[in-house]
Formats: C-alpha cells, sequence, structure tokens
C-alpha cells in the first residue's frame, strides 16, 4: 500500500461529492514532495514533515468536494497552518521542560532535558500521557477529566501521582528534588 493509499483509507471522509480518486492521486503526485520541502525547511525534521505532508493531503481529500480548484497556494495554507500548530506544541515540550528543569539541581540545562527525557521514558505510558496531556497539550481540568473518562478530582489526583512518580524517579537517579 502506498502513502498516498494509507492516507487516504485512513481519513475517508468521504465529501458530499463524489472525488475522483485518480485526479486526486495525480493532484498528490504532483505536490507531496513541494509540500514536504515545505515543511522541512521549516521545520527541520524529516519525519515530521513527512506527517505535515501527509495530515496536508488528508486535510485536502476531506476538503476538496468544498473546492473546486485544486491550487498549490491552498495546500501551502494547510500546511502552514499545520507547522504553527506543530511550532506551538515544541513550544508548550519546551515550556514543560524549563518548568521540570527549574526542579532539577542539574547545573547544565542540556544534560537536565535528556535526564528529563529519560526519566519520562521511564514513567509507565499512562502517567507519561496524563504529564503530556496535562503540560504539552496544556488540557484543563475538565478537559483531563473528559479525555480520561473521570471526574476533575480523579484527573487531578493522576496528574499528582505521575507528578510524584517523576519526582521519584528523578529523586532515584540523585538528581531530583522539588516538586515536579
Amino acid at each position: 500500500m502506498s502513502v498516498m493509499d494509507a492516507s487516504l483509507s485512513e481519513a475517508r471522509e468521504e465529501p458530499a461529492e463524489a472525488v475522483d480518486e485518480k485526479a486526486f492521486a495525480a493532484f498528490y503526485r504532483r505536490y507531496y514532495w513541494m509540500i514536504f520541502a515545505f515543511a522541512n525547511r521549516r521545520l527541520s525534521d524529516e519525519e515530521t514533515a513527512r506527517e505535515i505532508a501527509a495530515d496536508t493531503f488528508r486535510i485536502a481529500w476531506s476538503k476538496i468536494a468544498d473546492r473546486g480548484d485544486h491550487e498549490l497556494a491552498w495546500l501551502y495554507g494547510i500546511a502552514r497552518n499545520l507547522i504553527g500548530n506543530e511550532y506551538r506544541r515544541q513550544l508548550r515540550e519546551r515550556a514543560l521542560l524549563a518548568r521540570i528543569q527549574h526542579d532539577t539541581s542539574h547545573a547544565d540545562s542540556e544534560s537536565a532535558a535528556d535526564l528529563i527525557r529519560e526519566a519520562l521514558l521511564e514513567l509507565r505510558y499512562k502517567d507519561r500521557d496524563i504529564l503530556y496531556l496535562t503540560y504539552w497539550e496544556e488540557l484543563s481540568a475538565s478537559r483531563l477529566a473528559e479525555v480520561l473518562g473521570c471526574s476533575e478530582a480523579s484527573a487531578w489526583k493522576r496528574v499528582s501521582r505521575a507528578r510524584k512518580a517523576l519526582k521519584d524517579i528523578l529523586a532515584k537517579k540523585g538528581h531530583g528534588h522539588g516538586n515536579a
């Protein structure tokens, strides 16, 4: 299955009008590498650039019936919005690392960031996911509870337990103190 086939089959949000799949496939082949290069120049990360390009065409596929003409500029606009989302996600990630680093005594910030990444990877998946949702995605208590399928109080208890687990891992490594 090609990337195009996978992308179309995953996001088969059928437009109200029938879409000529062959025409869209040709459109994809004509512009994919331009969109990929556009994203890669801005992000300097091939994997993320591929995801941005795939998401751009997934969105284009879902909106193609609303858009009679297939313009490269339209695709650039979609990709630009997705890149903006990625920048914001990266800023939230850096803010979380900075917040956690503030609570570590490690002087070398690059080493502290590596230590925190390693500690996050040692967490149980559920704890790591809760911290990502809380700090990277900046979910409110009500949104977090909605995602977790529990009350707000339970959601915050889970956040507290995940933060304690992270703090314990950092302390075990001899690098953490204070609140994570």
